[in-house]
């Protein structure tokens, strides 16, 4: 016949330890030598666990003891080739080896390569993005040689608030150095920025052939001689390209003076012995023959009477005159 002895709690003599049931289980606190343990283990766990295997992790709880690693195995080493001071560390080829990449360097601040490419590959719209945070800086890709006095070329782009030239928002492209800077289509030359200024095309390196100017607007004659009366200007324009200007204009003479007709033009005529004629029209009775001519070396225009001996017209003969003319010429 079985028998049974019922208790709520055992406790050790010395009052070490005590176990304590409960319908959960057994609870055993205290210190504890045994050779078997199943179940959770909680509180400061001290001793050997030397004949201890297989304890899940998530079952040990509360505060361990320091555990030694010397009799460990199983666990494998790793080797860094060629490690230095700020070098960026590698896989490699080998097992539990990585490489210390002595053309690759990261200070804290600067990130270098030494020898071969940046490469930057990816699907669909690989970017470099360059970025700076201040709104009155720039953010710069620049590309010079380590020695010698070449300069660098950049490519900026100037911040919202940036005083640069350019100003806001800008970018530039932008040469240092005293050299050109070359567009090629299919290895071959076809834009150049000549280092002394100017545009040169299909592989034209001749300073005298590069375009050097271009603007257009308007301007004021001026009416030297013009001592009573007044000229209205309805409207003088012209436009710049290189040395070649072109001019056109409306004004109407009202002056009785007797000095002779002179207007000036945008910009001086190149000297050479050289008159240049404008197309003119005018109310004058018969002005068949009658012609701007600006003068060799001067930005003056005077009218001229081609008929008669070449005679220069004067105010008071174009009184009340509608004066047409346009043309080109050579600035100087």
């Amino acid at each position: 016949m079985a028998s049974e002895i019922r208790v709520n709690q055992i406790q050790n003599r010395s009052g070490l330890s005590t176990v304590t049931f409960s319908d959960t289980g057994a609870i055993i606190s205290g210190i504890v030598t045994a050779n078997n343990f199943s179940g959770n283990i909680t509180g400061n766990v001290t001793g050997s666990g030397a004949n201890l295997t297989n304890i899940p992790a998530g079952q040990l709880t509360g505060t361990l003891p320091a555990i030694s690693g010397a009799n460990l195995t199983g666990i494998t080493g790793t080797t860094i080739n060629n490690n230095a001071n700020n070098r960026v560390i590698t896989g490699s080829g080998t097992a539990n080896t990585l490489e210390g990449e002595s053309n690759l360097t990261f200070d804290g601040s600067d990130l270098a390569v030494g020898a071969g490419n940046l490469s930057v590959s990816k699907p669909a719209i690989p970017t470099v993005l360059v970025q700076n945070s201040t709104n009155t800086s720039f953010a710069t890709v620049k590309l010079q040689q380590s020695s010698g006095s070449g300069g660098y070329f950049s490519i900026n782009k100037l911040g919202t608030s940036s005083g640069a030239i350019g100003g806001a928002n800008a970018a530039q492209v932008w040469q240092s150095g005293n050299a050109p800077i070359i567009f090629g289509v299919n290895n071959t030359e076809e834009v150049r920025f000549q280092s002394g200024g100017g545009i040169s095309f299909n592989g034209d390196t001749a300073a005298a052939n590069a375009l050097d100017d271009y603007e257009e607007g308007s301007w004021t004659p001026s009416f030297t001689g013009l001592d009573s009366g007044s000229a209205n200007i309805r409207h003088a324009k012209y436009t710049k390209i290189g040395r070649m200007v072109f001019v056109q204009g409306y004004i109407t003479i009202s002056s009785t003076s007797n000095n002779d007709f002179k207007m000036s033009m945008p910009f001086t005529q190149v000297s050479g012995n050289i008159y240049a004629p404008l197309m003119t029209q005018t109310t004058v009775g018969d002005s068949s023959y009658l012609a701007l001519r600006i003068q060799n070396g001067s930005s003056e225009s005077q009218m001229k009477d081609m008929q008669d001996d070449d005679s220069r017209k004067t105010y008071n003969t174009l009184n009340g005159k509608v004066i047409m003319f346009s043309g080109s010429y050579e600035a100087g």
